[in-house]
């Protein structure tokens, strides 16, 4: 349709159009919209964009959720739902900044297209290294979920991605991925799949990515969401002339931390504001390290029953471990690790 900002404007008159709709993508994969009356939409608008709170997308704090959108002038389509004539768009999500604004990394449309200028790179390096074209990739499902329909949405979105004719011109005509999907059913689903390595992509059945300090220190910050606040009790005093000190510490480490999670286009600058955070944290002994000394005994606890997870440290979480509680024999445990090795 149209191409220019001029062809929207011309196409709103031509058609009546009253209002103008911006689809926005939030952190879930959402639309979200903006609407404005088409009086007020011109060809600055697809310029400069539209203002938002990014906040309420999950991109960003509240304290950096200033963004704007730019429209994408050739997804303009009048919406067939709408009572009131509307044109609607989608476009992207940008940062203010200065000289010029960036893009949102994260965002959906951007994400597309780092992807794309990624594969354009790793296209001849992959020949140079003696590959072949199309590269398989195994997607292993679990029979006993709803994972198929999500694998099967994969694979069709990764291929209408890499396999266009653009792609396909840098490796001779083949498609670039060929994404096989199976079903490894429900019986030994994670020692066949996952723990024996056999598969390519796998979709992660557990929330938390507690590889982001996110999930350790923002558990320790003066709030009510966190889950420490129970162990330092800061929450439950007032703050006076005794206290001051500390609350104040608090303050500021609760502050960094937020800072910290506020960067989300920058993945080595995100980790050492969280780094920063910590040693903070350390250095004025908001929490504590402690070793205590036991004397040998029994254990109930089968450290070899933990998750093997494919990569962060959420194997150490004590999640789901088996215990005995009359403890496990060093026969008993022996077995245990034996038995771990042929996962």
């Amino acid at each position: 349709m149209a191409k220019t900002a001029k062809d929207i404007m011309k196409f709103i008159k031509e058609e009546g159009i009253q209002m103008v709709d911006f689809k926005i993508v939030d952190i879930n994969g959402q639309f979200r919209h903006v609407t404005i009356p088409a009086s007020q939409f011109n060809e600055d608008t697809m310029k400069d964009g539209i203002g938002f709170d990014a906040s309420n997308y999950g991109y960003a704090v509240v304290e950096k959720s200033d963004m704007v959108f730019i429209p994408d002038p050739d997804t303009a389509i009048i919406d067939p739902f709408c009572e009131i004539p509307t044109l609607s768009m989608t476009g992207n999500a940008m940062i203010i900044d200065s000289p010029e604004n960036r893009p949102l990394a994260q965002y959906p449309r951007n994400i597309i297209k780092a992807a794309v200028e990624y594969m354009k790179k790793a296209i001849p390096e992959i020949q140079a290294a003696g590959g072949h074209f199309p590269v398989i990739i195994l997607v292993q499902y679990n029979g006993g979920t709803e994972w198929g329909s999500r694998c099967t949405l994969l694979q069709q979105t990764m291929h209408n991605l890499f396999n266009t004719d653009e792609l396909k011109a840098l490796t001779g005509g083949n498609n670039v991925i060929d994404i096989q999907i199976n079903n490894f059913g429900s019986q030994g689903f994670l020692s066949g799949t996952r723990s024996a390595g056999n598969y390519c992509l796998q979709e992660c059945n557990w929330g938390a990515d507690y590889a982001d300090p996110v999930n350790y220190l923002g558990q320790e910050i003066l709030s009510e969401s966190a889950n420490y606040k129970t162990y330092n009790n800061m929450l439950t005093l007032e703050k006076n002339d005794y206290n001051a000190d500390l609350f104040t510490a608090y303050e500021t480490f609760t502050q960094m931390v937020k800072d910290a999670d506020a960067i989300v286009d920058d993945h080595d600058a995100r980790l050492a504001a969280f780094a920063k955070a910590e040693a903070y944290m350390i250095e004025n002994v908001l929490v504590l390290p402690c070793n205590y000394s036991v004397s040998w005994g029994l254990s109930r606890v089968n450290y070899y029953s933990r998750m093997n997870a494919i990569f962060g440290c959420q194997n150490d979480k004590m999640k789901n471990w088996e215990t005995n509680v009359n403890g496990y024999t060093t026969e008993e445990m022996a077995a245990a690790a034996a038995a771990s090795k042929k996962k």
